[in-house]
């Protein structure tokens, strides 16, 4: 099992400030097996300011549409191992995190697994732990799949891709599709990234665009819910259409204590 390849995929948007970014690559590559191949989409002059130089890194050009998923989906094409391990660029991978997944595959080779994180603001400072709580009904109301902590079987992102669409849960939407499919899931509350919360992903999260977001993302999870999962989705928007109306001081504040502690 120790001799298993991953591919590792990392979208590096335009938003993104070049340190946090080479201090994010530099993590997984100290943590990246001598067999994996890290594949990286990034325009060339971020490439370029970048510096890296290691073979097991392939830069891939951004699609046109500028949204994640659109970044992930070009992507996929590339992906030959049989585990592909979900990174985002601002995020910081720990150096046992390959390790955890080796081992989280030796117990009935799950098709996704699902890891804990650390919470750290913009400067690096800790902000709190959250591990993830199993369970297919506590999916449907309020995620527990999070697709930076994610490692999913590459042969379902042949048929599964993330919705171009959605600027809001295009992962959440992704996650439902695959459990109706039959996925196998595992949650793990190992902790295996330092997850970074900052300003400008928060101030995506509230107003009018925001519950908008949040409406249409449930519409499409809706379609992967069955009997009491839809009533889980509906009360999950509910309560997370509420939170985005709030005055932006307290959903600052309620954003920051959802990812820790928990």
């Amino acid at each position: 099992m120790d001799e298993l390849q991953f591919d590792w995929l990392v979208p590096i948007g335009d938003a993104e400030a070049l340190p946090v970014v080479r201090q994010c690559l530099e993590s997984v590559l100290a943590t990246m097996g001598p067999s994996d191949t890290c594949v990286v989409v990034c325009g060339p002059e971020s490439w370029k300011q970048l510096d890296v130089h290691d073979s097991r890194f392939v830069r891939l050009d951004p699609p046109q549409t500028r949204s994640a998923a659109a970044w992930r989906n070009a992507a996929l094409p590339r992906l030959a191992s049989a585990y592909t391990i979900f990174q985002d660029a601002d995020d910081i991978a720990l150096p046992h995190r390959r390790e955890l997944i080796v081992k989280g595959l030796q117990h009935g080779l799950p098709d996704v697994l699902i890891f804990g994180y650390e919470v750290i603001d913009e400067l690096g400072r800790y902000k709190g732990t959250r591990v993830p709580k199993g369970g297919r009904n506590r999916f449907w109301f309020r995620t527990n799949a999070f697709l930076p902590t994610a490692v999913v079987r590459t042969s379902l992102l042949r048929h599964h891709q993330f919705r171009e669409d959605l600027v809001l849960g295009e992962d959440t939407v992704l996650f439902g599709e695959l459990l109706r499919a039959g996925a196998r899931f595992a949650w793990h509350r190992d902790v295996a990234i330092k997850y970074r919360i900052s300003r400008r992903k928060s101030s995506k999260k509230r107003g009018a665009a925001a519950i908008k977001s949040e409406i249409r993302f449930r519409y499409h999870l809706l379609n992967s819910a069955r009997g009491i999962e839809r009533i889980l989705v509906c009360l999950g928007a509910v309560a997370a259409i509420a939170a985005k109306t709030l005055p932006a001081p307290i959903f600052t504040k309620l954003y920051s204590t959802a990812h820790s502690d928990s």
